[in-house]
């Protein structure tokens, strides 16, 4: 067995495989064999049928098992001895092998690789500045941001004022026969929403009236695509199984109550309801104090993140780093539709660029996790997956055990494991870098730390910013 490899070009190569028939073809006879002994073929005790068979129905797919096993040995010892690794998969040059090759005395294979670049760590950490964004949390945010919390909790009160537009109003029904109330009709009560759900024409009657308020109503017209089904079953509360019921569509309509949304009573329950029952929040002041302490944590999160992203960007752009893009480029349209069904050109151009800068991030990240000793542990996978759901669901209060229940439960799948190791591996790097490079502090408003991520967006999508709701 020999394996060679020759440039193509910077990067990009052919490999060079030669088989004697003394590599193989003992390997393909004991494999032949082995089939031989347990194959079940209808018509023959199992270890008997006849060479000739096993030979016909398994020999072109064990020839090419045992020669592909020999490749890869060849070419993982290839790149461990030589110091190198090759990027995507071979591409064959050599055609299909046949009978008659494999009868020969030796097999000659060649295939097309993309070897990945050397990269020295320390000179692009050396090069590399970044902004750390100091991201102002000033008064009127912090009392914004209070006084979204009462907005945002408001609750129902019965009011006697005349209805306005967002109300929820109370509807007593009862059907007409005629002008008068049908004796043994239908009886109900239900309340519906001065909004858009309900039709304009009762919209328009409703504002501006007051409790006691009378009048006569088509059932089926009180909201907009409203069906028989919503009418009987959350209007009229028929019960299902009544299907004999059949009513009139003229109800006579009273409003008994009123309710509206008003802003929250600071009170010790807004408190308790907003900040937790076991909160030392109990006063306007402190809880002042502590959304500005929650939005400034915040923030400074936000300002690690787009540090990390500012630090992948530089990476790509400043670090210089040569790719075997021609062979990548082939690689990709030959093994993936999703590329080889791009015919525009530039659109073609365009994606790759940015698989272009993943990969480069990749080799990065995988070399420095490597050459620094850095590792993930069970809890960083963990604590990764309890963030998830955090921001996922932000306002949720559980405790420690109840997160970590969670977190468990999203092991025990093996792809959401790989995702968040993978999350924990690029975060370590991360980390790892933004305390080995210079940083330079520059003090930004909340408004122009929200332009940076929409123009970071714009590019790539990885920033997500989310407004902060957190209680």
């Amino acid at each position: 067995m020999n394996i060679s490899y020759s440039s193509l070009s910077q990067l990009h190569g052919e490999l060079s495989i030669d088989l004697l028939k003394s590599d193989f073809q003992p390997k393909i006879k004991s494999e032949l064999k082995r089939i031989r002994q347990t194959a079940q073929v209808k018509g023959f005790r199992q270890g008997h049928v006849p060479e000739s068979m096993v030979q016909s129905m398994y020999g072109s797919a064990i020839k090419a098992e045992v020669i592909n096993k020999l490749v890869n040995e060849l070419v993982n010892n290839y790149q461990k001895d030589n110091n190198v690794m090759f990027m995507g998969d071979l591409l064959p040059i050599t055609e299909p092998l046949t009978d008659e090759q494999f009868n020969a005395d030796s097999i000659e294979l060649k295939f097309e690789v993309g070897k990945a670049p050397e990269i020295d760590i320390d000179k692009i950490i050396a090069g590399l500045t970044i902004s750390s964004y100091q991201i102002g949390v000033d008064e009127k945010v912090v009392n914004d941001s209070f006084d979204d919390l009462r907005e945002r909790n408001k609750e129902n009160v019965e009011v006697d004022s005349p209805i306005e537009l967002n109300d929820m109003v109370e509807l007593q029904v009862v059907e007409l026969e005629g002008s008068a109330a049908k004796e043994g009709g239908v009886v109900s009560d239900f309340f519906v929403t001065v909004d858009h759900i309900i039709t304009d024409e009762l919209k328009d009657l409703l504002i501006g009236k007051s409790n006691g308020f009378q009048f006569e109503v088509d059932i089926n017209l009180i909201e907009k695509d409203s069906t028989e089904k919503i009418v009987r079953k959350y209007l009229l509360k028929i019960p299902d199984e009544n299907t004999e019921l059949i009513y009139s569509s003229m109800f006579s309509a009273t409003i008994s109550k009123v309710m509206r949304k008003q802003v929250a009573v600071i009170d010790e329950n807004f408190y308790s309801k907003v900040f937790g029952q076991d909160s030392e929040v109990k006063s306007e002041t402190a809880a002042l104090e502590f959304i500005k302490k929650d939005l400034e944590k915040y923030y400074q999160e936000q300002s690690e993140q787009i540090k990390f992203h500012e630090i992948i960007r530089a990476i790509n752009h400043d670090s210089n780093i040569e790719l075997p893009d021609e062979f990548l480029k082939k690689w990709l349209k030959v093994n993936f539709e999703e590329w080889n069904s791009v015919a525009d050109q530039h659109e073609f151009d365009h994606k790759y660029y940015h698989y272009r800068e993943t990969m480069i991030w990749r080799l990065v990240r995988d070399r420095i996790f490597v050459e620094k000793g850095l590792q993930v542990q069970f809890n960083d996978v963990q604590q990764s997956i309890i963030r998830g759901f955090k921001a996922q669901y932000p306002g949720i209060q559980l405790q420690d055990e109840q997160w970590q229940m969670l977190a468990a439960k999203s092991l025990e799948n093996k792809e959401e494991l790989q995702k968040h190791y993978d999350t924990c591996q690029t975060e370590k790097v991360l980390e790892w870098i933004a305390q080995q490079i210079n940083s330079t502090d520059k003090p930004i408003s909340i408004e122009e730390y929200k332009e940076i991520v929409k123009k970071l967006n714009s590019h790539d999508g990885h920033v997500n910013h989310h407004d902060h709701h957190d209680h």
